[in-house]
């Protein structure tokens, strides 16, 4: 298991140390660092994060990062060649209203198209930025859909983030 301390300035997990030059949102941390004591993690140092090469995230050696954006969209289209979904994390769409009322929930789909799981939102239905704690092997990533409780469709946009294996 690996060592974990965070501090303002300085991130640490096992032998890698890396700099953060901004404040640490230590309400994301709080409820994220819990993800470090799985074998592959993937953890974002501020919610509010833009994405960029030089985004700033912690990660498990084996775990791989794709980093992109959409459109208002309930469903985004992967294609990964995963055998490990590790977290995802995305931006709630403000104009469906929907940020305040729900609960996020995403559904991850296999490349035959079965669904390999539902999964919650990690942090509080009032939150814009949301996290998912994936862990568990996965048969390739074709689609994520994303609904509220009781399966309405549920929207993002904007930057978002995938840790894998």
């Amino acid at each position: 298991m690996s060592k974990l301390k965070a501090n303002k300035w300085l991130f640490y997990i096992g032998g890698d140390v890396s700099f953060y030059n901004g404040p640490a949102e230590t309400g994301d941390w709080e409820h994220y660092s819990k993800m470090a004591s799985h074998e592959e993690f993937m953890i974002p140092v501020a919610s509010a994060m833009e994405i960029s090469d030089t985004a700033w995230y912690y990660r498990s050696s084996g775990c791989q990062v794709q980093r992109a954006a959409t459109e208002k969209s309930s469903n985004l289209e992967l294609g990964l060649n995963a055998q490990y979904a590790v977290s995802f994390y995305a931006h709630k769409d403000a104009s469906e209203n929907q940020i305040s009322l729900h609960n996020y929930y995403v559904s991850i789909y296999d490349r035959d198209g079965n669904l390999t799981a539902t999964v919650p939102q990690i942090r509080d239905p009032e939150e814009e930025y949301v996290g998912f704690d994936l862990d568990m092997p996965v048969n390739g990533i074709s689609r994520v859909e994303f609904t509220l409780e009781g399966g309405r469709p549920a929207y993002v946009a904007g930057a978002y983030l995938m840790g894998y294996r």
